[in-house]
């Protein structure tokens, strides 16, 4: 005797149509069409009121029949990626229904039939919802709950009807905040949430009987201390129960601490509350409460008091610190101050005042200009060790540069020293011409200088290598000039009162951005050398050619295709450079 036929899988193959025989397999319980072509079923389905479970997910529905209601036996109907818009008012004889799948089809709106299925124990609703209607609230038998992929925002207060609720998936919505009804589902163990939470509400931590929390993909940069109430591990790249953070943009604590879990988030904490408790303290001793220190993160702060329970040594590095406050300088007990791994790139005059310092730590900071107020201290400058003195890596100096600052204590004075020479330099130089010079002012001064004659006149020039963009046109009033050295700046032009210098007898433009030379280069008839290598000159002036008296010529490292035949009448000269050019022909 033939056995009726229960159970019938046709997953996954390519159907596009089902034939009306379908119907002749009455003593069907479960039927698995999901992930084929189908985009109709035959009247005919009607007839298999057997059927406790149907499958249509993953296929090509945009509608259904209505002989769909006829399956009055179904608890389980998935329609899962499909088209559907609407559903048959037949719908709502599926009264033994307790699992609906409508997750991935085009519900705008949620069909009001659905609320008439009150054995539902399970739903699944998405992806284009933007609202969830009062009438949720009359699923009251409801223990899961899809809402994952949405555009929900908010949630409907009648949603608290649903006090049998055990699983709630509210991911991928558009919540900023937790709608607070959540926080009255007590018997909540699975909850889903995100994706733009930056925060949670203190009640949160009321939901007691919570085994899994995914909060995934937020906006946290603080990991909320009310979730250390419920007693569950933290975990970064697993779901399999606790709560799940990963890919949230942590700060406080920082993301290497929250991935430890959730002891070291703990003792994150516990040292932060310990380091404000300090910080109080400290302002306390001080005798005034310290914005600047009030703002900082408190990962890694403290203090040593001697036995007259003055500050003798204080820490507060690693800690986005800012700027230190000026009353730092009224610890004068102070022997090691600690400071390194922070924002800083000043500090306050009133350091100066630390004179019983031995240690000052500031490495990987943001100083791009010593602090000459250090040199006060009469401590050593160290780059590399931290056994005492003023310790100073991994900060970007540009005053000195690195290069000096590593040579130590002696090396910065010296450099401070001749900054503050060149500067007088300027300054006489500037009341020779008669005139501030902008240019001048502003270029970095690390090798200036000038030589006078017995008139006071200016005979030789040097600025090199500091960082000028622009030769101010008040270089022609220097008429006395014979020697201009302009190497390693970063010109691009030369003013035409060049021409000016006529006792020039040397012009050094090496290592320079010129790509022209103003004609007037022509009018220094005395010039006898003249340098314009690693430049950017792809041609010379013809007025070139009336620089008689040169001897040497150094055009190297440009971008010169050919010479002008001017060029020939340079009769004095005995050296010609033209090494890496781009000459064709002579």
């Amino acid at each position: 005797m033939q056995r009726p036929l229960k159970n019938l899988d046709l997953y996954n193959n390519q159907l596009s149509t089902l034939p009306p025989e379908i119907g002749n397999l009455q003593t069907l319980t479960e039927l698995d069409l999901g992930y084929n072509q189908l985009s109709t079923l035959p009247p005919e389905i009607g007839n298999l009121q057997a059927l406790t479970k149907l499958n249509l997910g993953f296929n090509q529905f945009s509608t259904l029949p209505p002989e769909i209601g006829q399956l009055q036996a179904l608890t389980e109907l998935n329609l899962r990626a499909n088209q559907l818009s609407t559903l048959p008012p037949e719908i709502v004889k599926l009264q033994a229904l307790t699992e609906l799948d409508l997750g991935y089809n085009q519900f705008s709106t949620l069909p009001s039939e659905i609320f008439k299925l009150q054995a539902l124990t399970k739903l699944s609703l998405g992806r284009k919802l933007s609202t969830l209607p009062p009438e949720i609230g009359q699923l009251q038998a409801l223990t899961k709950l899809d809402l994952w992929n949405n555009q929900l925002s908010t949630l409907p207060p009648e949603i608290v009807k649903l006090q049998a609720l055990t699983e709630l998936d509210l991911g991928g919505n558009q919540f900023s905040t937790l709608p607070p009804e959540i926080v009255k589902l007590q018997a909540l163990t699975n909850l889903s949430l995100g994706s733009k939470l930056s925060t949670l509400p203190p009640e949160i931590g009321k939901l007691q009987n919570l085994r899994m929390l995914y909060l995934w993909n937020n906006k946290f940069t603080e990991f909320p201390k009310v979730l250390l109430e419920l007693n569950l591990e933290v975990k970064w790249d697993t779901w399999n129960g606790g709560i799940c953070v990963k890919d949230n943009p942590f700060e406080t604590p920082p993301v290497e601490i929250v991935k430890q879990g959730r002891q070291a988030i703990i003792d994150y904490f516990a040292a932060l509350e310990e380091n404000l408790d300090i910080i109080k303290q400290l302002e306390c001793i001080i005798g005034k409460k310290i914005p600047e220190l009030s703002e900082i993160k408190y990962d890694s702060v403290g203090y040593v008091q001697n036995g007259d329970q003055q500050v003798v040594g204080l820490g507060l590095y690693d800690c986005n610190l800012k700027k230190l406050p000026p009353e730092i300088g009224k610890l004068q007990a102070l022997t090691k101050l600690d400071l390194h791994d922070n924002q800083l790139s000043t500090l306050p005059p009133e350091i100066v005042k630390l004179q019983n310092l031995q240690s000052l730590y500031l490495w990987n900071n943001k100083f791009t200009e010593f602090p000459k107020m250090l040199l006060e201290l009469n401590l050593e400058v160290k780059w590399d060790t931290y056994a005492g003195g003023i310790c100073v890596k991994d900060n970007p100096f540009e005053t000195p540069p690195v290069e000096i600052v590593k040579q130590g204590r002696q090396a910065i004075i010296d450099y401070f020293a001749a900054l503050e020479e060149n500067l007088n330099i300027i300054k006489q130089l500037e009341c020779i011409i008669g005139k501030k010079i902008p240019e001048l002012s502003e270029i970095k001064y690390e090798s200036v200088g000038y030589v006078q004659n017995g008139d006071q006149q200016v005979v030789d020039l040097c600025l090199y290598d500091c960082n000028l963009k622009k030769l101010p046109p008040k270089i022609g009033k220097l008429q006395a000039l014979t020697k201009l050295d302009l190497h390693d700046n970063q010109l691009s032009t030369l003013p035409p009162e060049i021409g000016n210098l006529q006792a020039l007898t040397e012009l050094d433009l090496h290592a320079n951005q010129l790509s022209t030379l103003p004609p007037e280069i022509g009018n220094l008839q005395a010039l006898t050398e003249l340098d314009l290598g690693f430049n950017q000159l792809s041609t010379l002036p013809p007025k070139i050619g009336q620089l008689q008296a040169l001897t040497k010529l150094d055009l190297g490292y440009n971008q010169l295709s050919t010479l002008p035949p001017e060029i020939g009448q340079l009769q004095a000269l005995t050296k010609l450079y033209l090494y890496s050019d781009r000459l064709r022909t002579l």
